[in-house]
């Protein structure tokens, strides 16, 4: 039978790992690699890292309308801290009042805190989660420690010669999530 000889695998161009959340009953999507516009791998916990805090200080400058004294440490309440825009909500489908075995791909309010650079940052960005149409997902496929899935190049020679190129998906067990970080009842002292 004909077939390929030797196939290549680059790197993974894009990756995202699928967790369970039990306290809030759903499940994140987490981006944490895509492809870049020149083929290369973009990890988006760093992109995010970088520009984080510049854009949340400005987003919170807008919202406080209340000057504190010099000698006075600004204080801040925080029911629920923020998670990473590229963390994507995936939320239990419900249809005529029951619920379905399968997760939808949301979107979360804190986006919103993001403004001009919300389409930047926020939500599902590469192939995988394919940002432009719904996406739901068998609540089956996520396993309890969760599943983490990549894409690759895969190259071969044909045997006339030829060079084929084309994209595979991979999916495998995940490593252990740090977490997204998110606190409640969390109380943020500044300096004076």
């Amino acid at each position: 039978p004909r077939s390929v000889h030797g196939p290549k695998e680059s790197k993974a161009v894009e990756q995202v790992t699928f967790a369970r959340d039990e306290m809030a009953n759903l499940a994140w999507g987490i981006e944490t690699r895509i492809e870049g516009k020149g083929g290369s791998a973009i990890q988006r916990d760093q992109q995010w890292a970088r520009e984080r805090d510049a854009i949340l200080d400005r987003q919170i400058s807008k919202v406080a309308t209340q000057k504190l004294k010099d000698s006075e440490p600004p204080w801040a309440y925080r029911l629920l801290t923020v998670a990473p825009p590229y963390w994507v909500p995936f939320l239990p489908e419900v249809k005529d009042g029951l619920a379905m075995p399968n997760l939808i791909r949301a979107r979360m309010r804190e986006w919103d805190l993001l403004g001009d650079q919300q389409a930047k940052f926020a939500g599902a960005k590469g192939t995988l989660l394919v940002p432009d149409k719904p996406l739901s997902i068998n609540e089956e496929e996520i396993l309890e420690g969760g599943v983490t899935v990549s894409r690759h190049y895969q190259s071969a020679r044909a045997p006339d010669g030829r060079l084929l190129l084309w994209s595979a998906n991979k999916k495998r067990p995940a490593a252990p999530t740090q977490g997204s970080g998110r606190e409640t009842d969390k109380i943020d002292r500044g300096e004076p």
